[in-house]
């Protein structure tokens, strides 16, 4: 009788996990030709989209990493200088940002299953930051996701998309926040040398770039939950101040506290600046530059543009 009972058992668990087996989605096919252009091929073609749902959503053993590898190939052609091999890249990159965009509630938690799978898409889109704020250099065919003069929000949610692993979203935000710094960098040292030229359609895009750029990642951030305390307008906003006033104040300046130079008459920076002392620093450095209103209305374009991305 025991025995039977046993049996019995056994055999519902078989079924069980028979069962459990049958109905376990398989894994998704990945090409055999795994060629450039047969991956480009691929992604960009009618079926692209749902073979990227499938690799993205299934719960792969190795975390994404060998379907992460078809897509290995983008940022080296990225830059090539043979056209139709960078046209390439870029379409195919361009693919993957918009299957983003669009399936973000569908895969904003894949970081969490396939971590590797998601470091490959930041490092397949890396190169194409500019080209998402209106800067083609360097790059080809990789339009905007949205509009230059919208809030941005589909690519906002690339942002977000690549958060959802740490590791790619470290990667990602890394690099476009160094490359809008730079292009505030640029923006500074030119204004500096010449306040005029900040009314220029030059410099005014320059500094529109960056805001866009920063803003992208403060929306994407705080999209995918882990936006950091400094994200707000009024810190990008007074870190580009900072930026063109340090470049133009020799020494000590009656504008400023004597408090916020360094022993060596340099002006400190925000980072260097305790909270209680914030409020004063940045009305300063605002009067400061009030003197040059050209670079006044540049710094207030860019802390609109960077508030209607951010949502801050």
């Amino acid at each position: 009788m025991i025995l039977t009972i046993r049996n019995s058992v056994f055999a519902v668990i078989s079924f069980a996990l028979l069962l459990s087996t049958a109905c376990a989605p398989s894994a998704p096919e990945l090409p055999s030709d795994t060629s450039p252009a047969a991956i480009a091929e691929r992604i960009t073609g009618s079926g692209g989209s749902a073979f990227l749902s499938e690799i993205t959503t299934y719960n792969w053993p190795d975390h994404g990493r060998r379907a992460g590898e078809l897509l290995a190939w983008i940022p080296r052609d990225s830059g090539s200088l043979d056209q139709a091999t960078a046209a390439r890249a870029g379409t195919t990159a361009h693919a993957l940002a918009v299957f983003l965009a669009d399936h973000y509630a569908e895969v904003k938690d894949s970081g969490k299953t396939n971590p590797a799978l998601i470091q490959s898409y930041a490092g397949a889109l890396v190169p194409y930051l500019g080209a998402v704020v209106g800067d083609q250099k360097g790059v080809s065919s990789f339009e905007p996701l949205d509009g230059l003069d919208t809030d941005m929000p589909r690519s906002a949610t690339v942002f977000a998309a690549i958060g959802s692993d740490p590791s790619a979203n470290s990667t990602f935000t890394e690099a476009a926040n160094q490359r809008g710094l730079a292009l505030e960098r640029e923006f500074a040292d030119a204004v500096a040398a010449d306040p005029s030229s900040a009314s220029s359609a030059a410099q005014h895009e320059r500094l529109a770039r960056a805001a866009r750029l920063l803003g992208l990642v403060a929306a994407g951030t705080r999209l995918a939950g882990t936006a950091p305390p400094d994200s707000s307008s009024s810190h990008a906003e007074t870190a580009v101040a900072y930026a063109v006033a340090s470049r133009m104040v020799q020494g000590r300046d009656p504008h400023f506290s004597a408090e916020y130079f360094t022993p060596q008459g340099v002006l400190k920076a925000p980072n260097q600046i305790d909270a209680a002392q914030w409020s004063l620093y940045d009305t300063q450095l605002s009067n400061y530059l009030a003197t040059y209103p050209a670079i006044s209305k540049a710094i207030d374009r860019f802390a609109s543009r960077y508030r209607s991305i951010a949502g801050s």
